[in-house]
């Protein structure tokens, strides 16, 4: 079985991430586009954002650069607590990966599972939980049927590839004989 596996995130950008991801719908989404909105007003300011971001850096000095940008860019109560608790807990540097983690688990991605039959719909479900735990993203199941395959699945996202084909296996297995003798 061979697994590519996708990027994994810091354990405090996971965290953030996912707190983010457990508030309702319009709240979410109305505090990622605030945080982007942030993000790309930050860009402008790279010195500034430098020396906001740098180890050391006072909390005062980060919250007054989150007050410039609020001036000019009115943000929801949600987003004003956020920014300021990232300030507060001097990961302001962090928010280009917590964005970048919410972005990817925003979205369903497609899975395209290929195996020798139709999975019966608690397999399908199986696959959709296991992907949500074990990866944090949600998935739209793809089924290809190849009747030449030997049980087991080949499965494929966002140019991944996870085979847990007999087929493989048995290869696998063939060549190692092969290279003994």
């Amino acid at each position: 079985m061979s697994v590519s596996i996708p990027h994994f995130f810091s354990l405090v950008c996971k965290r953030y991430g996912n707190s983010v991801l457990r508030l309702p719908e319009e709240i979410k989404n109305n505090l990622i586009d605030d945080m982007e909105s942030f993000w790309k007003w930050a860009l402008d300011r790279k010195r500034l954002w430098s020396f906001c971001t740098a180890m050391g850096a006072s909390v005062e000095l980060r919250k007054n650069l989150i007050q410039q940008f609020l001036t000019s860019h009115p943000c929801k109560q949600e987003s004003m607590r956020f920014l300021h608790l990232l300030a507060l807990r001097q990961r302001l540097a962090d928010l280009p990966e917590i964005l970048s983690y919410l972005r990817t688990r925003q979205d369903k991605k497609k899975l395209y599972v290929t195996s020798s039959a139709e999975l019966p719909a608690s397999q399908v479900d199986w696959i959709i939980t296991y992907f949500k735990e074990k990866f944090g993203f949600s998935v739209k199941v793809i089924q290809t049927i190849n009747p030449t395959m030997i049980m087991g699945s080949i499965f494929v996202w966002d140019g991944y590839i996870m085979d847990c084909s007999l087929d493989t296996l048995l290869n696998h297995i063939q060549q190692r004989i092969s290279n003994e003798f």
